[in-house]
């Protein structure tokens, strides 16, 4: 289920960057949570630990509550897996 969102928010970033326009903070905040989830997904927990980090960064800068709590939730995955 994360995995086509997530590869949704890379062609997102990758259009946006084609496109030398600017996404919204929001938008970016979540789609770096989303690519964090397709690391969890693969296994790769460090990039997925790096991802969420930025993703949580920026939504608490933004006051993204909901986003705050699922990358949390998120981020107890990464740990569980890597203790």
């Amino acid at each position: 289920e994360s995995l086509p969102i997530a590869l949704n928010s890379l062609e997102l970033i990758a259009i946006a960057k084609l496109e030398q326009s600017v996404i919204s903070t929001e938008t970016e905040a979540k789609s770096l949570a989303n690519i964090g989830r397709v690391y969890t997904c693969l296994s790769d927990y460090q990039n997925a630990q790096d991802y969420y980090n930025q993703s949580m960064e920026m939504s608490v800068e933004l006051g993204l509550s909901e986003n705050i709590a699922k990358v949390s939730g998120d981020l107890g995955i990464v740990f569980s897996n890597i203790s």
